[in-house]
Order: C-alpha cells, then structure tokens, then sequence
C-alpha cells in the first residue's frame, strides 16, 4: 500500500469525521459536512501540492491553488 493510497483511503474518514460531529447538539448537518470537506481538502493539498506525484507546471499549479482556495473560501462562508 502506497503513501497515495493512504491518503486516498483518508478522504472518506475525514467526511465521516465530519459526520460524526453532527452528534453534538450544537453541530448542523451542513456544518458537519463542512468540516469533514475542510479535512478531506487537507488531505488533497498534501497530495496534490505539498507531496505531488509529479511535478506540475507553473500555470496549472497556479490554477489549482485558485480553485483550492475558491472552495475554502466557499466552505467558510457557508459557515458564517
């Protein structure tokens, strides 16, 4: 089992982290879900940009990161 297959594996836990949280009477449903698609998004900037497989070029590693954050940003305010 490859370090990529561990992270691909820990994509589906931290949603069920996210999940689990829903538990607590002060968590929604869709903060749940936003704070296990925060983690997974952890999870996928490890592998994509701090440990890629191969190295990207610099205009599609830009727009990646734009996309990343995108989501994040999305992510938060949905939250506020």
């Amino acid at each position: 089992m490859s370090y990529y297959d561990i992270l691909l594996a820990s994509i589906p836990v931290a949603m069920g982290i996210g999940l689990f949280t829903t538990l607590h009477p002060a968590v929604a449903l869709h903060q749940g879900i936003t704070i296990g698609s925060l983690l997974s998004m952890v999870v996928l900037v490890e592998a994509l940009f701090r440990n890629p497989p191969t190295k990207p070029g610099g205009v599609e590693a830009a727009a990646i990161v734009l996309v990343s954050l995108g989501w994040l940003s999305a992510g938060f305010l949905y939250l506020l």
